[in-house]
């Protein structure tokens, strides 16, 4: 697989996992448990575009997807940010799917 499939394959997983914890009622419980614990972790998890980040972050750093290649550390960083945009535009996508 290309670094570039993998990249939007794992940028769909981002945002199918964030929006899954953050939004769906089978995570209720979960998210107010989390939040009962530590408010800052409790925000985090209720908000999929927050979420995604993190989840990105983990993602590049696991799978080590570099769309540009010039400064190793920077490279990761560029490619999890486009990731974290990519899976937004898949949340807001489910948002509006769900909603009508």
């Amino acid at each position: 697989m290309t670094q570039a499939t993998e990249f939007f394959v794992l940028g769909a997983a981002v945002a199918a996992v964030a929006y899954t914890l953050a939004r769906t009622k089978v995570s209720e419980p979960w998210r107010k448990w989390i939040k009962a614990k530590n408010e800052w972790l409790g925000n985090l998890f209720g908000c999929p575009y927050c979420l995604s980040h993190w989840l990105s972050f983990g993602a590049v750093g696991i799978y080590q997807i570099r769309l540009v290649e010039q400064f190793y550390p920077l490279d990761l960083l560029v490619t999890a940010m486009a990731m974290v945009a990519y899976a937004a535009v898949i949340i807001g996508t489910i948002q509006v799917a769900l909603t009508r």
